[in-house]
């Protein structure tokens, strides 16, 4: 089984205008591109594969942090639909409304359900593990919402702190083996 480092991609011009991006296919900052590459800790060697969602902006952060690769694209990985709340302004919402989303606990309305995010994302490791090899290094250049579908199921211990843009995380064999054994357990007890 591989280890796979996620990361989530540089600042955008959306994060900047303190905008709901969601499927918003927008592009990063030079700001945004000049932090990732200062704080990315890797380098081309430390990684066999490259694996980006279908927006830009993850790709332009992996053309910053690690120049001339060319990644698998894949659209399991792209941010949540946010339905109404594409290209709001965050203080336009109810900040324990923003809250609860970000929890799961809620859908904006007409988007994308969050159980719907989970499944996709899910499958998406699920096959990153059955479909590589032990010795692969990936790196995944995704969203904040992935990411927290990423650390929730595969990651419960992780502290639930806010994921900055260009944040890290990396989920193990050993991960994923806890994951799999209480999806069986889950599966079981119905």
């Amino acid at each position: 089984m591989p280890i796979v480092t996620f990361m989530r991609h540089a600042k955008t011009t959306q994060n900047t205008a303190g905008k709901f991006t969601g499927q918003t296919d927008c592009d990063t900052t030079k700001e945004g591109l000049e932090l990732a590459r200062k704080n990315f800790k890797f380098t081309a060697e430390d990684f066999d594969h490259y694996i980006c969602s279908s927006l830009k902006r993850t790709v332009q952060t992996l053309n910053a942090v690690i120049p001339g690769q060319t990644p698998i694209i894949d659209k399991r990985i792209a941010e949540r639909y946010l339905g109404d709340w594409e290209n709001l302004p965050h203080d336009s919402i109810d900040q324990a409304l923003i809250q609860s989303y970000i929890k799961g606990y809620y859908d904006p309305p007409k988007s994308e359900p969050y159980s719907a995010v989970k499944k996709r994302v899910c499958a998406f490791v699920e096959d990153l593990f059955k479909n590589y090899k032990t010795e692969d290094r990936i790196l995944v250049v995704t969203h904040a919402g992935v990411l927290r579908q990423v650390r929730d199921n595969f990651l419960p211990d992780m502290d639930k702190a806010p994921m900055p843009n260009a944040f890290v995380l990396t989920v193990t064999n050993e991960d994923f083996e806890r994951y799999m054994e209480k999806k069986e357990k889950e599966q079981q007890a119905r």
